[in-house]
């Protein structure tokens, strides 16, 4: 995932949204011991990135999944021929 040019923290939530499907910004800032401000540009990073979605309609209820594989790639890289 470095070719994504992603953060430990982002990884790490990626992780955790393949095993639990969804992540708020609160969980996302326990997970990775940060600010509220840090988990938010670090989310909005994601989904510039395309590699999540923001769901939900009000702030109470926004949580992100990851995002459909554009092109058929993998948010992993595994589909990159070494």
């Amino acid at each position: 995932m470095q070719e994504l040019g992603l953060n430990k923290r982002q990884v790490a939530a990626i992780s955790f949204l393949r095993v639990h499907g969804t992540i708020t910004s609160g969980r996302y800032q326990e997970l990775n011991a940060v600010a509220a401000r840090t988990a938010v540009n670090d989310l909005n990073d994601l989904i510039g990135k395309r590699i999540i979605e923001r769901k939900g309609r009000s702030r109470r209820d926004t949580h992100y999944i990851l995002a459909p594989a554009q092109g058929g790639g993998s948010v992993d890289g595994s589909d990159v021929a070494r």
